[in-house]
């Protein structure tokens, strides 16, 4: 598997986040897999309304990126994520990054579209979707992913963008 297209989406499934995005235990790819796409390591925004959240992703072993997201209102959240390039697409999984230094076993799984070299489009993936299907190893999660890429059943609600932060 390939990795690398959306450094961003990391920081925004943990940040935005809702109950019924597709949080699991099976990765997409093992960590040693994934190769950065360094167009993707930078400061990027996200904006929510009224409210601005910056992203700031950083290539920390060739293989996974280093996500931070600085919500005004709270102290700041940080993941490991993967990027996995599948067959029209591309998902990220995101690991939050503990202040206790423990491991989670959780990943937000979402997908990763780029619009350019200045927008990153991320979607969240509805977990009730996948109840009936059979996702509990990486190439099984990846065959359900493949096949239902253009099902719009898959996805909670539309796509948002983040964008390169003007230097």
């Amino acid at each position: 598997m390939r990795n690398g297209i959306a450094v961003m989406a990391i920081v925004l499934a943990g940040a935005l986040a809702t109950a019924g995005c597709l949080e699991t235990e099976t990765t997409l790819a093992p960590p040693e897999q994934g190769v950065v796409d360094i167009k993707f390591v930078g400061d990027w925004q996200l904006k929510d309304g009224d409210k601005s959240f910056d992203v700031i992703v950083r290539n920390f072993d060739g293989h996974q990126l280093y996500v931070e997201l600085h919500n005004p209102d709270k102290a700041s959240d940080r993941y490991a994520a993967q990027v996995t390039a599948l067959k029209g697409g591309s998902f990220a999984q995101l690991r939050p990054l503990t202040d206790d230094g423990s491991i989670e076993r959780k990943y937000v799984i979402m997908r990763v579209d780029r619009s350019g070299d200045d927008k990153i489009n991320l979607r969240h993936l509805e977990e009730e979707f996948f109840n009936d299907k059979p996702h509990e190893t990486s190439e099984k999660l990846r065959a359900v992913l493949e096949a239902n890429i253009d099902n719009a059943a898959m996805y909670e609600g539309e796509a948002f963008p983040i964008t390169r932060k003007a230097e």
